[in-house]
């Protein structure tokens, strides 16, 4: 039997290291080159984003986590949809409260999503939209910040198993709700499913 991680990020990664695969296995506008599956995609990432950004950045635990830098991924969505000429006519998801130290765990996915964005960003015609690039040079700074707290709430373990349900439920409801709006290739299976 595997030892317990001994950190909170990594009890967060390996508690979603499968929701996080099936989800970036399963991007349609990874393996395409066309510009509607990106439209698709930004589309679908702005539906989920613009209702759960302002809720999360206004919680009080992320009050000293800067935020105001942070909370702009929903206007980066929408200025990149208008450079690719594409109308805001997406539809938004209803957002819903994550109480406590859950909201932690929302902040790991979102916040982890600017490192793959950076990454994404070298792929051919991704490097000019504003959504991948994430913070830009001050990404890792603000991620290790992030996991500053994450080490420091996690130091509990109520609070760490907040975090990683969380950080779970947040996996399985963007990778739904980008399912349901056409984000996805050929719809995805549950982490159940893959086992």
């Amino acid at each position: 039997m595997p030892s317990p991680p001994h950190s909170t990020l990594e009890a967060l990664r390996a508690a979603t290291r499968e929701r996080h695969a099936l989800l970036d296995s399963s991007l349609a506008f990874v393996r395409s080159t066309g510009r509607e599956p990106l439209v698709t995609y930004l589309g679908a990432m702005l539906g989920y984003l613009e209702p759960i950004e302002a809720a999360l950045w206004e919680h009080p635990d992320l009050a000293d986590l800067e935020p105001e830098t942070r909370n702009h991924k929903a206007q980066w969505i929408r200025d990149d949809l208008a450079a690719l000429g594409a109308a805001d006519v997406f539809p938004r998801m209803q957002a819903r409260p994550v109480p406590g130290p859950g909201t932690l765990g929302l902040a790991y996915v979102l916040e982890g999503s600017t490192l793959g964005g950076r990454v994404l960003a070298r792929q051919e015609g991704l490097g000019d939209l504003r959504f991948f690039a994430g913070y830009g040079e001050r990404t890792g700074e603000l991620w290790k910040a992030l996991v500053e707290r994450l080490e420091a709430v996690g130091a509990d373990p109520e609070a760490r198993a907040a975090m990683v349900t969380g950080a779970c439920e947040a996996f399985d409801s963007v990778r739904s709700w980008l399912d349901d709006q056409g984000a996805m290739i050929g719809g995805i299976p549950s982490v159940e499913d893959a086992r």
